[in-house]
């Protein structure tokens, strides 16, 4: 067995192939993968950077619908109210609707029809904040149906909530007319103009890369949009306005991980902001996002037709082919508040940091709550409501400058120029037509070590510094003296057995003739 055969060790060779093809194939791959790994990876996508999610917290502040005293302006409202230097002497006055406007009044002139279906209409009554938004701490609950209830003291089933023995089944409490007001109680009412309700938006963040852990508020930042999934209601506010000079553009669909989104929805501004003309002002008033809520349901729509018709949630059927709307059933609203600051792509760096808002919309079994005023005169008031828990989410992450991140991105160079190595030899050793050539350019094999070991000539020489070439000449030299001494000795073998055939032959000649 050759060892030096079995036992070769394989390494590689720089070989220049002069061959143009190859050449300017292997710099325009190399060229793609520069731009991809360094101005995508690492600018454009922040490659330099790791993403750490933002935590934060958020309030919200309900209005019923308002006018101005003074030039009669809707939704006048005042974030600093009474203590605000700029709305201490503003006032603002309740501006609610005519039942007979409104097409789920009972009162209406209209008919209530939602997709040719006539939906149920019901009694309508006209209350304010005050009574419609309750705040619970984690969500804000608007009233969308409210139902007051006079009851009295069951005594057929015990005699006081007391009592030892219950005399039979029932129920403890029972519904009675009121005595001084018999057509209000025990009657279900739908809460009128709910949708012209403003929601005042107020949240702030910790971000990660602060060491003090302080709090950035959105009072600090540019004000944020609201992105609407519904493509019909883009269509009404916009039409198919466009360009840098439009302030609400209508756009292209924008995907993420929470929807598609049509057009961004620009909050409307506090009385304290429109009023505002110095940087004080601006900080200590101003910054806050005021929403209709109408504005939140319609954007919170998935609907990608732009030719649809825009119905309120409020008014849709809480079932498909349901004449009952959700307007009496009520609903879940989660209000998403996203920070980033991946704006500017031309540069490594972070961009500004701003916020955008996206809604999404839960229905399903009632959204009701209940509460009860006890007089302890045998009789109580009940209230039952059915409306809309808006829940608001702070979510979002923040680019921090990571060294190690950036060193993975960079060693993912190494990876795409193998994988362009070996493309550009899979086209050299297959597909052109000098193939052979190049492939015998490429793989070459030494000669083996213990042949170099025999020869005389290069016993004397430093093996080190000899070149392949010359090793090769003299393992060359050494080769054809080799063969020239066998060819000798062989001649020479063959002369002295013909010699000794000439004896033999001579003698046996000797012997055949008798002499």
């Amino acid at each position: 067995m050759n060892l030096d055969e079995a036992f070769a060790y394989e390494t590689t060779a720089q070989i220049k192939i002069k061959d143009k093809r190859l050449g300017i194939t292997r710099m325009a791959l190399l060229f793609f993968a520069f731009i991809y790994v360094i101005v995508y990876n690492i600018i454009i996508s922040k490659g330099w950077a790791k993403e750490l999610p933002v935590r934060g917290v958020s309030k919200i502040v309900g209005k019923n619908p308002t006018i101005s005293g003074i030039d009669g302006e809707k939704n006048c409202y005042c974030y600093g109210g009474s203590h605000s230097t700029l709305c201490g002497n503003h006032t603002c006055h309740d501006s609610y609707s005519n039942f007979t406007d409104l097409p789920y009044c009972t009162d209406s002139t209209s008919p209530y029809i939602i997709d040719k279906l006539e939906m149920k209409q019901k009694r309508c009554i006209r209350i304010d904040s005050m009574d419609v938004i309750f705040d619970n701490g984690y969500s804000t609950f608007l009233s969308t149906e409210i139902r007051y209830m006079y009851q009295s003291y069951n005594n057929a089933v015990i005699d006081n909530p007391t009592e030892a023995i219950v005399k039979k089944l029932g129920k403890m409490w029972k519904e009675t007319t009121h005595p001084f007001i018999p057509n209000f109680f025990n009657i279900n009412f739908y809460v009128s103009d709910i949708e012209k309700y403003t929601i005042l938006l107020e949240h702030a963040i910790v971000r990660p890369d602060d060491n003090k852990h302080a709090k950035t508020s959105s009072l600090q930042i540019d004000t944020g949009v609201l992105k609407s999934k519904n493509n019909a209601y883009c269509r009404k506010l916009y039409g198919n306005e466009q360009g840098e000079n439009v302030k609400n553009i209508y756009k292209f669909p924008e995907t993420t991980d929470k929807g598609t989104f049509y057009c961004d929805i620009h909050p409307k501004k506090t009385y304290d902001c429109k009023s505002c003309k110095t940087k004080t002002c601006e900080v200590d008033e101003c910054g806050y996002d005021l929403y209709e809520v109408e504005e939140l349901l319609l954007a919170g729509i998935v609907e990608p037709d732009g030719m649809a018709p825009v119905i309120n949630p409020l008014d849709k059927g809480i079932l498909k082919n349901s004449k009952y709307p959700l307007r009496g059933n009520g609903f879940i609203m989660e209000v998403f508040i996203t920070y980033t600051d991946e704006v500017h792509y031309n540069s490594i760096s972070t961009g500004r940091l701003t916020y955008s808002y996206s809604v999404d919309l839960l229905t399903g079994p009632p959204n009701a709550q209940s509460g009860t005023q006890q007089t302890w005169q045998g009789t109580r008031y009940v209230m039952e409501k059915h409306g809309i828990s808006i829940k608001t989410i702070v979510d979002g992450s923040l680019h921090v400058f990571d060294p190690q991140t950036l060193l993975v991105q960079m060693t993912s160079v190494l990876g795409l120029t193998s994988i362009i190595a070996l493309t550009i030899e899979m086209i050299m050793l297959k597909y052109l037509n000098v193939s052979g050539y190049y492939k015998s350019m490429k793989f070459s094999e030494s000669i083996d070590y213990n042949r170099l070991k025999t020869i005389s000539a290069l016993k004397d020489k430093n093996l080190q510094n000899l070149s392949q070439k010359e090793i090769e000449t003299l393992v060359d030299q050494d080769k054809r003296s080799t063969v020239w001494e066998d060819q000798t000795q062989i001649e020479m073998m063959h002369h002295d057995l013909s010699e000794k055939e000439k004896i033999k032959n001579k003698n046996s000649w000797k012997n055949l003739s008798g002499k």
